[in-house]
């Protein structure tokens, strides 16, 4: 099976969110941070490709309201929906994190 050539508005959109600086969350709001920054690359990058919700879950093998919850930062995806999401992006898993940074608090007794 030979591989596609990405289009260039694939391309252009993996750059923009290469070159977006990394963002670092802590605390309580970093699980939110965290869905914002995954959506907004699910949406680039479906956005890339020209796809819809619809069409973006049809080629995960999800159901469409799942990838609205994901794009809409109201739901946490799992490891399997991450890599799902990749593929239909046609992406790389890690691809669809770029631009996070979680900054963990120093284990206790130690200074920051």
């Amino acid at each position: 099976m030979a591989l596609r050539q990405p289009s260039p508005g694939w391309r252009k959109a993996v750059r923009k969110i290469q070159k977006r600086p990394v963002r670092t969350v802590a605390g309580p709001e970093a699980t939110q941070e965290v869905r914002r920054l995954f959506a907004d690359n699910v949406i680039e990058m479906r956005h890339a490709l020209d796809l819809t919700q619809e069409g973006t879950a049809d080629r995960a093998g999800l159901h469409r309201s799942e990838v609205a919850l994901i794009e809409a930062g109201e739901r946490t995806p799992r490891l399997n929906t991450i890599v799902k999401l990749a593929g239909a992006l046609e992406i790389e898993p890690c691809g669809l994190l770029l631009g996070m940074a979680i900054q963990l608090d120093p284990p206790k007794g130690e200074s920051k």
